[in-house]
């Protein structure tokens, strides 16, 4: 499985735990083994049956193998159930309960730290708490730390996964910190491939581009040796990708994705890709490519139980893209959804989100102000840099409207610098654009005569990764594109939803490009 080849461990696998010749315990630990391999292989029901059979040889005879049967199960189950995988996290934690002189310490803290887990994709801030009681465990014992990396979602890494969408930001880079130096030490090679991809993620969300482009590279380095975090790292460069405006790479990667995690129903990949699509068919001017994207982000989330917001971040731009294309009813769904489980979490995203949403469906000029203020106001109580640059964009664009571009250009100018000072090229020609319809002067950070937009080491020759997709015809790009990025509701009607087929045009495919210094 280790290289790769897991429908090869899935049939011998299969065969010794039905040799007439093995003893429980071997047939038990070989039908769990078979399980793990098959869910790798897509081969989910096969999979499925397997890991039950697994738990059922081990019930009683050997506990902790039907312990990590049924943990597994439940970890495999959330890629593509979400949180209506909980039912499986239990069963795995109720069975380590009833069986605890024969379950170890470390087993039955990774089946707590999974409960709790998959409950925080839910939205329940309690599995938070049981995430964070069961990393605390450990955080001092570095013996235990090497039992609990051994294995993608340890006690460690889940309570930094969880520490990120909680918006624990301290919290989450200490948790990196320690679990990725366990891994090390263990030679965990397939942990430390998940976990440098999800560690640039938290990176990106901070705002710090560079460490995330240097996290992704750690990531590709040791993929070889762990096929089967491939497209975990692949999902972690769109979204890198698409900010720092390497567009053609960014759609490589999101097809790449695509084929591998549809093969595998693996959800929890695919609303990566959506999103980044989503995102940039949204500020392209593409509402109806984008609200279709946005249409399966909202449909699979509610279906999946991933009612964490923060989890994968859609619902503002959704909120944005649905008001220009004047469906109103759906953005007001969303934002009721952000305001309902807001109360109940710690993360101030889904606030800011749900105040910008409000901002947009006001008909009040007034109201409309006082919300993009109050997300303005919350923003300076987390550290999202680049989600502070999409609400200035948004708010100084409604104020350039509304003929007031004097107050629009600082804060547009402030958007702009951000951005630049980043890397994040995409987001800085999309505010040096909205500053220049302000009738304000080009701002940037870079030296004189530098392009703010343009990665100072690339070939100046190079064709601009900025401009847009092509598209299946003029027609239809004209038909479905505003007068800004920046402007308000537009119609779409007749231009038809794009299959999914069609979202991967001809491309210009390149390499990647040099990571930023």
């Amino acid at each position: 499985m280790a290289v790769g080849r897991a429908a090869e461990a899935v049939a011998l696998l299969g065969a010794v735990s039905r040799h007439p010749a093995a003893d429980v315990e071997t047939a038990a630990q070989a039908a769990w083994m078979a399980g793990r391999a098959g869910f790798l292989t897509g081969d989910h029901r096969q999979a499925e049956r397997d890991l039950d059979r697994a738990a059922e040889l081990a019930a009683e005879r050997a506990p902790s193998i039907a312990v990590e049967a049924l943990l597994d199960h439940a970890n495999f189950q959330h890629l593509i159930h979400g949180s209506r995988a909980l039912p499986f996290a239990a069963r795995a934690r109720d069975h380590a309960r009833e069986h605890a002189a024969g379950v170890g310490a470390a087993l039955r803290r990774k089946v707590a730290s999974a409960h709790g887990y998959i409950a925080y994709l839910g939205a329940d801030l309690a599995g938070l708490d049981e995430v964070v009681r069961a990393a605390r465990e450990i955080e001092d014992d570095p013996e235990a730390q090497l039992t609990d990396v051994q294995g993608t979602w340890g006690a460690l890494s889940n309570h930094a996964f969880a520490a990120k969408w909680a918006e624990r930001f301290d919290e989450c880079e200490q948790a990196f910190t320690r679990v990725i130096a366990a891994a090390e030490r263990a030679g965990a090679i397939g942990t430390l491939s998940m976990l440098y991809a999800s560690r640039a993620e938290f990176m990106v969300r901070v705002g710090r581009l560079r460490e995330a482009f240097a996290s992704v590279e750690q990531a590709r380095a040791v993929k070889d040796l762990a096929p089967i975090s491939e497209r975990y790292v692949a999902a972690a460069q769109t979204w890198l990708l698409l900010l720092s405006g390497d567009l053609e790479e960014c759609e490589r990667r999101c097809a790449q994705v695509e084929r591998s995690a549809s093969n595998l129903s693996d959800v929890g990949t695919l609303i990566v890709v959506w999103y980044v699509r989503g995102r940039r068919a949204l500020h392209e001017g593409d509402l109806a490519t984008a609200c279709a994207q946005f249409d399966l982000l909202d449909e699979t989330t509610q279906r999946v139980g991933i009612f964490e917001p923060c989890l994968v971040p859609f619902a503002r731009d959704a909120a944005v893209a649905y008001t220009r294309i004047g469906r109103r009813e759906s953005a007001e769904r969303l934002v009721a959804r952000l305001e309902a489980v807001s109360e109940s979490l710690p993360c101030v995203w889904p606030r800011i989100a749900a105040a910008t949403g409000r901002a947009l469906l006001a008909d009040d000029p007034a109201v409309t102000e006082a919300e993009f203020a109050t997300a303005l106001a919350l923003h300076d109580t987390t550290d999202q840099p680049f989600e502070k640059v999409e609400t200035q964009l948004l708010y100084g664009a409604w104020l350039r409207r509304t003929g007031r571009p004097a107050r629009a250009r600082p804060m547009l100018a402030d958007a702009a610098a951000t951005a630049a000072q980043a890397g994040a090229r995409w987001l800085a020609a999309r505010a040096h654009e909205e500053l220049r319809r302000a009738d304000g002067r080009r701002r940037t950070t870079d030296p004189p005569g530098a392009d703010p937009c343009r990665d100072q080491d690339r070939d100046p020759g190079r064709p601009g990764t900025h401009q847009r997709r092509d598209r299946r015809t003029a027609v239809d790009h004209r038909q479905n594109r505003g007068d800004s990025p920046e402007q308000g509701v537009h119609e779409a009607a007749n231009v038809p939803p794009r299959p999914h087929s069609a979202w991967c045009g001809a491309l210009n495919i390149r390499g990647s490009p040099p990571m930023p210094a």
